[in-house]
């Protein structure tokens, strides 16, 4: 069944067009429509991800995509909304190519009137609903947390790499862990990986990156985690920013979970931090680390970063200097703060043998906790010892009871 409203998102870079569309799709019978325009291939992304799209118009020449690069980038974000293609260009293999690869269908402007705009649109809606009443399922939400240390040497990198590991446990859902820290390919120290594919790959081989591809792209780290590694960019050109933001809503695809680790704030950082599900902010208990931080929860303010999805995380660090709960609390009033224990050896003899930190260990244990908060998900009870179990030690306890005296009289 058709809804009667239809939002439709039209993303196009020439404003006297919207006008024509938003003509063309007025006075239909089957549905009322209303056009929600974006003029980037990234702001269309970014309203994508808020939901409450019906179906795409989508522009193959924008000013930060070109081509199949957009639709892959559209597509992989919402492979379940509708999707139809708009070009200046009537590119016959193109066109084929795309519809082949999910597109409702290829209209080259020049040719496209109301008529033929309505009847794609619809068709593509009723082809879509139709997909759901035979059974097919709407893809889960895909979430997008990132680290951001408030500056260098604050356990960002550790902690990311731990969350991963402990999102992957809590949700029991793909987990991707990212190092979007272009200048310190910390991730793949702290793990001992030495992928050949980078993010750089990634972004390269974008307009192809099905699943066979991102595949080949990816390094298989602990704990079945899937690990995009940054390589080593120092003295190298950075990618654009905005391009970083289009694979990663593009990775939404295969990943219900990716942790990015940002590094610090930088012009990458700022670009990702509007795509986030979650941030979570790391620093330590040192008073210099907690100015910084507070700081930094300003400027995300100044984002207009809902404060929901910020969490500040304290690393205690046992040294002179260190801020007392209370007063922290009381300088981070209405932010939800995670305090992390002191684990210097543990963490220390973690990455000389290039792994994660022990479940049992008190820091694992703390970041588990963040994760389930994060992921909305409740922990799990201390397992009960079984009925068997129970029994067996008591029967250890007993017969230890009679034995007791036989070895005190040998020892007399």
């Amino acid at each position: 069944m058709l809804k009667k409203q239809l939002a439709v998102l039209l993303i196009e870079d020439d404003p006297e067009y919207v006008p024509l569309v938003e003509s063309w799709l007025s006075n239909c019978p089957e549905a009322e429509f209303t056009v929600i325009w974006t003029d980037t291939l990234l702001t269309g992304l970014q309203r994508l991800s808020a939901g409450g799209i019906d179906a795409i118009l989508l522009d193959l020449n924008l000013p930060d995509s070109v081509g199949a690069d957009s639709f892959h980038a559209v597509h992989g974000n919402a492979p379940h909304v509708p999707l139809v293609l708009l070009s200046a260009s009537d590119n016959e293999a193109l066109s084929m190519s795309l519809v082949l690869s999910g597109a409702q269908d290829y209209l080259v402007k020049e040719h496209c009137d109301g008529k033929v705009l309505k009847r794609a649109l619809l068709h593509g809606v009723l082809r879509q609903s139709a997909r759901a009443g035979e059974g097919g399922e709407a893809r889960e939400a895909s979430h997008l947390v990132g680290l951001l240390g408030v500056k260098g040497g604050v356990g960002c990198s550790t902690l990311a790499c731990t969350l991963a590991a402990e999102l992957r446990r809590a949700t029991g859902q793909e987990t991707l862990l990212a190092d979007v820290d272009l200048q310190s390919n910390s991730i793949s120290f702290l793990l001992g990986l030495s992928g050949r594919r980078t993010v750089m790959d990634a972004l390269a081989m974008m307009s192809q990156l099905d699943r066979a591809c991102w595949d080949s792209i990816v390094t298989s780290g602990p704990e079945q985690l899937t690990v995009l590694e940054s390589g080593d960019l120092r003295g190298g050109a950075a990618p654009a920013p905005e391009k970083l933001v289009q694979l990663f809503h593009f990775l939404r695809l295969y990943n219900p979970w990716t942790v990015l680790d940002l590094g610090r704030l930088s012009p990458v950082s700022m670009a990702m931090i509007p795509a986030l599900s979650h941030l979570v902010l790391v620093s330590t208990d040192h008073v210099a680390s907690l100015h910084q931080a507070r700081r930094t929860v300003e400027l995300l303010r100044q984002m207009e970063m809902p404060a929901g999805k910020i969490r500040l995380a304290v690393c205690a660090t046992g040294r002179e200097g260190a801020l007392a709960q209370k007063d922290m609390e009381r300088m981070f009033a209405g932010l939800a703060t995670t305090a992390l224990p002191e684990g210097a050896a543990e963490l220390k003899e973690a990455m000389m043998e290039s792994r994660l930190a022990a479940r049992t260990s008190p820091y694992r244990t703390a970041v588990s906790a963040l994760a389930h908060r994060v992921a909305g998900v409740a922990e799990a009870a201390p397992a009960r010892e079984s009925a068997l179990a129970q029994l067996l030690s008591l029967g250890g306890r007993l017969k230890k009871g009679r034995e007791a005296p036989v070895a005190e009289s040998r020892g007399r």
